[in-house]
């Protein structure tokens, strides 16, 4: 089983007036416990300004170095077809900004059953909480490799990832 772990990074949180300014994907292997290709893209001229730029330090500027959204999509696309699920952290928001893949979502803030207990619902607290360091947040491919990094921690802490996995997606069919 692959993950396609995927994170969006937003000029702010509301889904109709701001505007996807990164992506970024990586591929988990399941069964290596491992990554086996990452990625991530600015997206050209998305909007005029960055309001969220404070959460995820990314420059207004440096949109304009980016590649138009089809280009970005079309690449996440590729990712994502060498996949059997996309997970993200949290899954509804990445889910309705994306097209539709064809491939189940997974939410590890929700549907997964994690070793360890958590205080919040951030990805920063997920990974503490799995004793996996957050030097950084908020940004696509760092986000993306923070979550495969406590898939492994939860790995070598007992879960069996493609248990937990499958029953996400059980947990998923059946709401």
């Amino acid at each position: 089983m692959i993950l396609a772990i995927v994170d969006v990074e937003t000029s702010g949180l509301d889904p109709v007036t701001d505007a996807m300014i990164e992506v970024g994907c990586v591929l988990w292997s399941v069964q290596f416990s491992c990554v086996i290709a990452a990625w991530s893209d600015l997206v050209k001229d998305s909007c005029p300004t960055n309001g969220a730029e404070k959460v995820n330090f990314i420059p207004t500027g440096s949109l304009a170095l980016g590649l138009p959204i089809d280009t970005v999509v079309k690449r996440l696309g590729h990712f994502v077809g060498r996949a059997d699920v996309l997970v993200a952290h949290p899954a509804n928001f990445e889910s309705r900004r994306l097209p539709d893949f064809g491939k189940p979502w997974v939410c590890s803030m929700y549907d997964v059953r994690w070793p360890r207990r958590v205080s919040g619902r951030s990805l920063a607290s997920l990974a503490v909480a799995h004793g996996v360091q957050v030097a950084q947040t908020h940004r696509a491919l760092v986000d993306c490799l923070l979550l495969a990094q406590v898939f492994e921690a939860a790995g070598r802490l007992g879960m069996d990832v493609r248990t937990a996995i499958e029953k996400a997606l059980a947990r998923r069919l059946r709401s």
